[in-house]
């Protein structure tokens, strides 16, 4: 990003807030900082029914962790060994096209306790879409799931976490939960440069009612398994249970 786009970001931001606005700084698919949208977490805002749900508030010792942008024969398979060897479950927010292409793998994921939910149909920017545009995108990621013989989802997460209220509304409309994160595995790997020293932050940091980000699919997640493969263990000893979103959510009341 030039100089320049950084500079019209940082003012974006400053004048939303400056006139009283909702804005934060989104951090997209793989946790670099984003282009700011006016978006409302449900860490700060939880009755409204537009805010996208980045962490619960939760006795039980659960935490969620979610992959984005498959199924991808390359990785999910593996993601989908360590979650079994490790008693764990996962959310896996899909793309429609990719599902309409592996079939048998999103099945499979799902026959495994885990869950799937809607990432729309094409991983498009989904504020610069009409509203015409907007809705095919949410309802073709749902219907690419059904057309693979799998319950609809009830979650949605946008490409790259962007998103505004137009489209919160749009995704509350098709009956989803728009869905965040507040712990990411791939900024973590570009932060400490390797795998161990990633899970070991991770599992440091994160707390009960944290939904952790992770992907598996349209770039090489090698290194993301490898951190998988470390971080599921390490939440075990430190007394957590890994699961699904939709699970994390119930035993919030949510």
């Amino acid at each position: 990003m030039g100089a320049r786009r950084r500079s019209e970001i940082a003012v974006t931001v400053a004048l939303t807030m400056l006139l009283g606005g909702l804005a934060t700084l989104v951090i997209d698919h793989d946790g670099r900082a984003g282009a700011p949208s006016s978006l409302i977490r449900a860490a700060d805002h939880p009755d409204d029914p537009l805010a996208a749900i980045v962490a619960v508030r939760t006795n039980r010792p659960f935490v969620a962790l979610s992959f984005d942008d498959g199924p991808d024969p390359r990785f999910t398979p593996q993601i989908l060994r360590l979650l079994a060897a490790n008693r764990a479950h996962a959310t896996f927010f899909v793309i429609g096209t990719r599902v309409a292409r592996h079939r048998a793998l999103a099945r499979a994921t799902v026959a495994a306790g885990n869950e799937l939910g809607d990432h729309t149909r094409d991983h498009l920017l989904l504020p610069r879409l009409g509203a015409v545009a907007l809705g095919d995108q949410i309802s073709g990621g749902i219907a690419a799931i059904r057309a693979a013989g799998l319950p609809a989802p009830g979650l949605l997460r946008p490409p790259h976490g962007f998103f505004d209220r137009r489209v919160s509304a749009a995704v509350a409309r098709a009956g989803l939960q728009l869905i965040g994160w507040d712990a990411v595995v791939e900024r973590e790997l570009r932060r400490t440069g390797s795998a161990a020293a990633a899970a070991a932050k991770l599992a440091r940091s994160v707390h009960p009612g944290s939904i952790i980000l992770a992907h598996d699919g349209r770039l090489h997640r090698g290194a993301t398994v490898a951190t998988i493969a470390r971080l599921l263990p390490a939440l075990r000893a430190r007394g957590l249970q890994v699961v699904t979103v939709s699970r994390l959510l119930r035993a919030a009341g949510r």
